[in-house]
């Protein structure tokens, strides 16, 4: 089958993995590690009897889990979509359109500028969501396999889950 994959999807697709095993797998440590630094802000003033040190220090407190937490809300999401908007030309130069084919070992990426083979067994990541597959090699390739462009539907996905089974995940829908 062929596909053209578009910046959004390119980006989106990005966030995903960074999520899985990226700086953004580390977000929901982070936001409860903001929380035990507001918490201990308030506990520091309760305690302090709201004197000027015990005010200092909880508010101290509350500007460091401010900064985690702008951090992983804001920033570093930011610097992966930017980061993603970059890596998109790339792709999008080299592999699109692309024709895709799989064998029982791998996925072959075919463009008018190259060819690309992404084995399975070198998988590292496999998502699946409503709308596409998108896996990670071993290399850090990022394949992203839409299904609206699948010729057999069913078929393929039931393929693609069989195997990237020890890597895969499931988002949505």
């Amino acid at each position: 089958f062929s596909q053209s994959v578009d910046r959004e999807s390119y980006v989106q697709a990005r966030l995903l993995v960074s999520k899985r095993i990226g700086a953004l797998r580390f977000t929901v440590p982070a936001f409860l590690l903001a929380a035990i630094f507001v918490g201990s802000g308030v506990d520091v003033m309760m305690k302090g009897g709201f004197e000027t040190t015990a005010l200092l220090v909880g508010g101290l407190l509350f500007c460091v889990a401010a900064i985690i937490a702008a951090t992983f809300a804001g920033f570093i999401p930011q610097a992966v979509k930017n980061d993603a908007a970059r890596q998109f030309e790339t792709y999008d130069r080299l592999l699109n359109p692309v024709t895709v084919a799989f064998t029982s070992e791998e996925t072959v990426l075919k463009s008018d500028v190259m060819t690309r083979h992404a084995e399975f067994a070198k998988t590292r990541l496999c998502i699946e969501t409503p709308d596409r597959f998108i896996l990670i090699t071993d290399e850090e390739t990022l394949v992203l396999l839409e299904k609206a462009a699948f010729a057999d539907r069913e078929e393929t996905v039931r393929f693609l889950r069989d195997v990237c089974a020890r890597r895969y995940v499931k988002k949505g829908g």
